[in-house]
């Protein structure tokens, strides 16, 4: 998995690792892919649509205001998460998402 982040791990990389047909470099990387870790970071009372919007507040915060409720809408459209938007995330002690939900 080191490898397929870009991330230095032990031992030498051999082979190439393509996406849609075209090397992965570490620009396309960042263009193109996302890695989402095991480790949850997140408030267990903020519910989901308020995690995405403060991350759109801080990531993109030249958008306009409607611009910005607009992402968070397409975000949770697009993980799958309009349904539970209003639901905390939860945590151990707390009632809230799933842990697939969470990540």
């Amino acid at each position: 998995l080191s490898m397929l982040t870009l991330e230095r791990g032990p031992g030498t990389a051999r082979g190439s690792v393509t996406l849609n047909g075209q090397p992965l470099t570490p620009d396309r990387f960042t263009r193109y892919c996302a890695v989402v870790g095991n480790a949850e970071d997140h408030w267990p009372f903020l519910t989901a649509r308020d995690h995405l919007r403060y991350a759109i507040d801080l990531h993109r915060p030249s958008l306009s205001r409607q611009s910005r409720r607009a992402k968070v809408a397409q975000l949770l459209e697009a993980t799958g998460l309009s349904a539970c938007r209003h639901t905390r995330a939860g945590s151990a002690f707390v009632p809230g998402l799933s842990s697939g939900q969470r990540r």
